[in-house]
């Protein structure tokens, strides 16, 4: 098997302005996402989405823009990267309709306590904000639907559902450091 890494940066290195300065936003980054499949000389191309902090924006434009997360997305992580997860824009429906797809699908959320951090004496995450509450805003879904498991790993609390393909880790942060590097 062949892989090849494609990173893609915006031109003003922020997702969350990038998308929010275009209207089509999300469907340039389709468009991003397909021409790199297409790029490739093989029929069986597996894409594996990921991003860290504001990465997720372009993650969440890519779901915003498709009607349903086609079949050769294979995996979606998320590294603290989950700020812009929304019902209203059924992230969480077209999340476990691609998972029960086809049982090689995972979706990954890596997340911290990040509700009290601060950074030169200022909270740095507001009062809705924070990659915590959008893992349980995803999870308070995914229990309306299926069942979930909460157990522990290592520090983190780890929460799995549809046969551990669904996995969301969450550091506790007693310490409220800013774990976000």
């Amino acid at each position: 098997r062949n892989v090849v890494l494609a990173c893609v940066q915006a031109n003003n290195l922020s997702w969350p302005t990038w998308k929010g300065q275009r209207k089509q936003g999300p469907q340039l980054i389709r468009q991003i996402v397909e021409s790199l499949a297409e790029s490739l000389p093989s029929e069986d191309v597996r894409v594996v989405l990921t991003g860290h902090s504001g990465g997720g924006s372009f993650l969440f434009g890519y779901l915003d823009a498709v009607e349903e997360i086609p079949p050769l997305v294979e995996r979606i992580a998320f590294l603290d990267a989950n700020y812009g997860y929304d019902n209203a824009q059924r992230h969480g429906e077209k999340i476990l309709a691609w998972l029960d797809a086809n049982p090689s699908h995972q979706f990954v959320v890596l997340a911290y306590d990040d509700r009290n951090i601060e950074l030169n004496g200022k909270k740095v995450v507001g009062p809705i904000g924070g990659t915590l509450r959008a893992t349980h805003r995803l999870l308070d879904f995914v229990k309306e639907k299926t069942k979930v498991v909460e157990d522990k790993q290592g520090d983190f609390a780890r929460y799995t559902a549809k046969d551990g393909r669904l996995t969301a880790l969450i550091h506790p942060n007693p310490d409220n450091i800013i774990l976000h590097t």
